[in-house]
């Protein structure tokens, strides 16, 4: 289950117990104890097993913004993810990209990126959320990446195109603006 790891203590804690989560797997220093108060915490390879819980049609699950309240837990199973996959590789097509990722993870626009790149044999690059902030310089680093789709609001989308360089008029292909 993606998270935002600076999501607030207590929205960590609802959905790591909503999910019953025995793993956090992060790239930052993150207080486990503090925050999600797990069973056991090793910092050893785990043996995973199947969790009884889970269908063999769920594929994953996402948490809601929590925007009305209670963020809720939607599961979305193989079948979804496997209709949502064809309808973009149909519009899209399946050449291997470099997509470059602007949403967090644990955002749900971030899905349809991720697993679109893995089925073309692309590449994910990851655009940190700092970075979009400076424009001149996320498109630097999109050229330096020679990422040549992504997904991204419309706002940043329009600072991007305000300090684009022909360099990168040269590599994209295909922007999604949502």
């Amino acid at each position: 289950v993606p998270v935002a790891i600076d999501a607030p203590i207590a929205r960590l804690r609802a959905v790591a117990e909503r999910v019953g989560a025995r793993l956090v797997v992060s790239d930052r220093a993150l207080d486990v104890e503090r925050t999600l108060r797990p069973q056991d915490v090793a910092d050893e390879r785990v043996k995973f097993e199947l969790d009884p819980n889970v269908t063999p049609g769920d594929a994953y699950v996402i948490f809601t913004s929590g925007s009305t309240g209670t963020p809720k837990a939607i599961t979305v199973t193989h079948t979804q993810l496997a209709h949502s996959l064809a309808s973009r590789l149909r519009f899209y097509g399946d050449d291997a990209v470099r997509f470059g990722l602007f949403s967090p993870l644990a955002f749900d626009s971030s899905v349809a990126g991720l697993f679109w790149t893995v089925a073309c044999g692309g590449c994910l690059v990851i655009v940190d959320e700092e970075l979009v902030m400076r424009p001149h310089e996320t498109v630097d680093y999109l050229i330096r990446h020679r990422v040549d789709t992504y997904l991204t609001l419309p706002s940043v989308h329009r600072a991007l195109l305000e300090t684009a360089k022909p360099a990168l008029a040269e590599i994209v292909k295909t922007v999604i603006v949502a």
